[in-house]
């Protein structure tokens, strides 16, 4: 085979008669499509024409791998690998698309070329390379990381294999937990869902047994959980490059022509050009690349072997390298003048003609001018049909989604971009048919601000000439076209819906600013509005809004759409009984995978399933997970989840099985549904159409209940305003003609409230009630029913106010100071003279026992035990709201002399440490929640010692009810201690202050038992002492 060298391919391409090819003008031509393959597999279409050259199609492609400029572009090159052998070239930047067509179809079929988009020339400094163009960095690290799997991995040490996979891990995980392979089922979803094949070679998947393979990482693993992606990257490259030299590329050859030496040429940027003779163990350097004054391949059709002339700075003599094939002197030439543009930051080419190629340079061409005055250095261009100088041009750059820009070019090098088609592009619809006139849109109002520009309230005017509200999402006039494309992928998604629960898509304006017209949500986004109208909002409401939800999202379960972002914020309010879901801008197609796989973008992670948050994995599962927590939302009344807590927490909860709280009022039947959602495995959770079919059921149930309560209620207020239960008799009917003689039609003899039967009469003889009466008697109704609800809205606001008024009075510390001034010996005088005493020596008809006490019970059981007790006849009863203080409750102590009663005095100890708790359990850390209990136990076994020594003195028949009020108060200790260490457990999650209630309802319960112990101890003397009396 031969092979024509880089100087003889653009000498044939100056030459198009001596060829017999015609060259295209710049600019024209059969469009041609390319696929640039990158190293993680995914690849990017590039259309264009013969004339476009290479360093056009690299800026092109590389544009469209992120947002902004890359300030790394030339260390990226185009390698043509032949896909049935190991044959591969590289491209130079300079070269046209129709140039390498022509040399290398012309050996193999178009279609067994492979175009790849590698990183060639690299940095000195990776750090650097980091700080300046982060995009470039990890394009790096997946093109070695890839190479390292396809070629040397089968060659590594285990360990080495095993620490680099776990590097892999970490970084690719890098949201996930330290301790997340720990669960089984997030290595099971590791191994299953991903494979271990993407992380290890299969050697060492195919000879460790599962069992020791698991164990082996998870130990490597540990060594690499506290680091972050970029520190991952760099660990990587400093283990790899113990086993494998990826920082610069050898070339077999031989230095002089003739008699040689063989060598291998050594390029890189921390060797420069250097060689390695056999006999050598490090490189011995040949040249800088800031020394390289020009390259040049030399070589012909009949020569098999190329040859390379290397002239360098201080050097008197040129160096020749001898290369076993033309191509492989042209790879290193392009090589160092790739190295050497970097080095001195500049396009000119350090590639050099042979000197053959001066005759065929036309020496009155402006092209040849313009190629002189840069010396030597720079490849010629393609001289132009007439001797025009070289005027500015535009030419047009058309990217994905159809709209070009003009971007100024000059003759000498074409700088036409092509167009990118991404494989996974949204950008715009397929069609047309929702392109609208800008001029049919008109603005009033900003309503509110989105993640590309501000949204607006406007009027719309169809082809008929209605006129229409509509919202019209705006993208930024200085928004980049990549920019406006994302902003239009949602339009693309909503373009395929049509469900009365979406948002509709009225029409999108693709020309900049690009406008997405939409239908208007009056009432605004969710979460406001629930904000706003919590006193408005009944749960049947809620409920409905959370069924409404459940048929959208049920229906993109059909589509196959995952939306990853449901959430209160995202769904609009069209009526106060209508919700749609809105916001596609993260939904994605699942195409033909299970899920969908995020790489970049910002992540509502407080909302997301923990798979989405450990691995970006997201499935309907996980929409599932995340209508759940948008459930929560709403019961809450737009309460944001875990509030107070980061996003790099979150997943630390959850992994710990920590929910979120079920909300006040919720059906249990509702939350058990929600916890399904939050099933930690995936398959575990309901499908939507499951979730439709029970929310349904839920919101018939409490509509019924609703309604039953609605009508007790209408009872209620009648028997109160003595209405009658019979509907008011109908309004009278004047100017209707009268007959003479009994009415067919009379209901005079009819039961009050029921109708004749209808007969057939003549038009005559029956009364049709105009449109007028008909409108007076729907408005009577409408009246009767309006004031009825608002007389049961303000026995609702009564009822809330008096909730409020008994929440309030929940302060711990003033009932048991009450207690410790009530428990003083010299307080009972002052007591006698009150009537309205609360102390320990109060009335007798508060209760003994703890178990009924309000003060610790739920929010929901308080709301219900409020509804049942409140008269709203009797203003009187508002008092029955009122938290009694805990000396009420703790019922009245016998009057006898205390001096010297040591039970009685521990039992005031004990009293004034469950004060002392209550009154710390908020300033103090959870650590220091066991010194407050050990002071209570102390004074319990204070306590109970001093009961002890009454045995002795006591009847031995009340032994046993002594004993039963010990063993009471044992168990209360054990409680509080229980409480204390649920309360430190949940101290730094959502449910802090409900288990720190519940450490203060242990310690209530403990002080009211050491009062009925004390109390139990009185009544045994008090007998004993009567029993010796009457027995004297």
């Amino acid at each position: 085979m031969s092979h024509l060298s880089m100087d003889s391919l653009l000498e044939m391409e100056k030459s198009p008669i001596k060829m017999d090819i015609p060259i295209t003008p710049r600019g024209g031509g059969d469009k041609i499509t390319l696929k640039l393959y990158q190293p993680n597999g995914s690849f990017n279409s590039v259309k264009c024409v013969e004339n476009t050259d290479i360093k056009s199609v690299i800026h092109a492609v590389v544009a469209k791998l992120a947002r902004g400029d890359r300030e790394y572009e030339n260390c990226f090159a185009i390698r043509l690998q032949h896909m049935q052998s190991e044959e591969s070239h590289w491209l130079h930047r300079d070269l046209t698309v129709g140039q390498i067509k022509r040399k290398y179809e012309a050996v193999y079929p178009a279609l067994e070329w492979r175009y790849e988009l590698r990183i060639r020339y690299l940095p000195k400094s990776y750090q650097e390379l980091l700080e300046r163009d982060k995009v470039t960095f990890f394009y790096l690290y997946d093109q070695i990381r890839n190479d390292y799997m396809n070629e040397v991995a089968e060659t590594v040490e285990q360990d080495v294999a095993l620490q680099l996979a776990c590097l892999e891990m970490r970084r690719f995980f890098k949201d996930m937990p330290q301790i997340a392979l720990d669960k089984k089922a997030n290595f099971d979803y590791l191994e299953k869902e991903i494979g271990l094949k993407r992380f290890l070679p299969k050697a060492v998947i195919d000879n460790t047994k599962p069992k020791n393979l698991r164990k082996l990482i998870l130990q490597y693993f540990k060594q690499c959980a506290s680091l972050n992606e970029e520190a991952c990257v760099f660990k990587f490259f400093e283990v790899l490059s113990g086993v494998h030299r990826f920082d610069h590329e050898r070339f077999k050859c031989a230095l002089g022509t003739g008699w040689s030496i063989s060598v291998e040429l050594v390029i890189g940027p921390s060797d420069g050009i250097s060689c390695l003779t056999d006999k050598a163990s490090t490189p011995a350097k040949m040249a800088d690349f800031s020394q390289v004054q020009s390259v040049q391949t030399i070589g012909s059709e009949n020569e098999k072997k190329g040859l390379l002339q290397l002239k360098t700075g201080g050097a008197n003599e040129a160096v020749y390298i001898t290369t076993p094939s033309a191509s492989i002197a042209e790879d290193m030439a392009d090589l160092i003048d790739g190295y050497c543009r970097m080095e001195l930051r500049t396009e000119q080419s350090f590639i050099v003609k042979s000197h053959q190629a001066f005759s065929n340079v036309p020496r009155d061409n402006n092209a040849y001018l313009k190629y002189s005055a840069y010396g030597d250095r720079a490849l010629p261009s393609i001289p132009n049909s007439s001797p025009s100088p070289p005027q500015e041009s535009f030419s047009e750059v058309k990217v994905s989604g159809g709209r070009r820009r003009r971007v100024a070019t000059t003759s000498v090098l074409s700088d036409d971009y092509a167009e990118i088609v991404d494989d996974d592009d949204y950008a715009l619809p397929a069609t047309k048919d929702y392109e609208i006139a800008r001029e049919e849109v008109s603005l009033i109002e900003i309503i509110g601000e989105g993640q590309f520009g501000d949204v607006h309230k406007g009027i719309f005017k169809d082809m008929e000439g209605n006129d229409t509200e509509v919202a019209i999402k705006t993208c930024k006039v200085e928004s980049t076209e990549t920019v406006g494309e994302k902003f239009l992928e949602e339009a693309y998604i909503m373009k395929q819906f049509d469900h009365p629960y979406i948002v509709k898509l009225i029409g999108v304006c693709t020309e900049p600013p690009i406008w997405i017209v939409m239908e208007l949500a009056p009432f605004g986004e969710m979460r406001s509005f629930l904000q706003n109208h919590a006193e408005d909002l009944n749960l049947a409401l809620l409920i409905l809004y959370a069924y409404q939800l459940s048929t959208a999202l049920s229906y993109l379960e059909s589509k196959k759409f995952v939306h990853r972002d449901i959430a209160a914020r995202n769904v609009l309010v069209v009526a106060r009984d209508n919700v749609k879901l809105g916001d596609f801008g993260l939904s994605r197609l699942l195409h033909d995978h299970s899920y969908y796989k995020a790489s970049k973008g910002k992540l509502p992670i407080k909302w997301m399933a923990p798979e989405s948050i450990n691995f970006r994995r997201f499935t309907t599962a996980s929409d599932v997970w995340m209508f759940g927590v948008c459930i929560w939302e709403i019961l809450m009344y737009g309460v944001k989840p875990f509030q107070g807590i980061k996003n790099n927490d979150v997943i630390g909860r959850i992994e710990n099985g920590e929910r979120l709280p079920m909300p006040a009022g919720c059906p249990p039947s509702l939350y058990s549904v929600m916890t399904l959602c939050w099933s930690y495995e995936p398959s575990k959770r309901p499908t939507f159409k499951d979730l439709k079919s029970w929310l349904n059921e839920i919101l018939m149930d409490e509509r019924e209940h609703k309604e039953s309560h609605l009508q007790s209620e209408n009872r209620r207020i009648a028997s109160m305003w003595n209405i009658p239960d019979e509907p008011p008799p109908k309004p009278s009917r004047p100017g209707f003609p009268t007959y003479p003689g009994p009415s067919l039609h009379s209901d005079t003899n009819l039961p009050t409230g029921a109708k004749a039967p209808y007969h057939h009469s003549d038009p005559e003889t029956i009364h049709r009630p105009s449109s007028y009466e008909q409108e007076h008697l729907m408005m009577e109704r409408q009246k009767q029913e309006q004031e009825a609800e608002e007389n049961i809205l303000r026995m609702k606001k009564m009822e809330h106010q008096l909730r409020k008024q008994r929440l309030e009075s929940e302060a711990d510390s003033q009932w048991l100071a009450t207690n410790e001034q009530t428990l003083r010996p010299d307080f009972h005088g002052a007591d006698e003279e009150d009537d309205g005493s609360e102390s320990i020596n109060g009335t007798n008809d508060t209760p003994s026992s703890h178990h009924s006490d309000p003060a610790y019970q739920s929010g929901q059981a308080q709301g219900e035990n409020i509804t049942d007790s409140i008269a709203y006849d009797e203003p009187a009863n508002e008092k029955c709201v009122q938290l009694q203080p805990i000396s009420a409750q703790l019922g009245p102590t016998m009057e006898r002399d205390r001096s010297g009663d040591r039970v009685y005095e521990n039992t005031m100890e004990v009293v004034r440490t469950v004060m002392s708790m209550v009154n710390d359990i908020h300033t103090v850390k959870s650590d220091q929640y066991v010194n407050l209990v050990k002071n209570v136990g102390f004074a319990l076994k204070n306590l109970l010692g001093s009961v002890d020594e009454q045995y002795s003195i006591l009847p031995s028949d009340s032994h046993r009810e002594v004993e039963m009020a010990h063993q009471v108060l044992s168990s209360d200790m054990a409680a509080l201690i229980k409480a204390m260490k649920m309360a430190q457990k949940y101290a730094t999650t959502t449910l802090d202050q409900d288990y720190k209630r519940g450490m203060l309802s242990a310690g209530h319960v403990l002080a009211v038992d050491a009062k009925n112990l004390l109390d139990t101890v009185d009544n045994v003397r008090t007998k004993g002492h009567t029993t010796g009396t009457n027995g004297t």
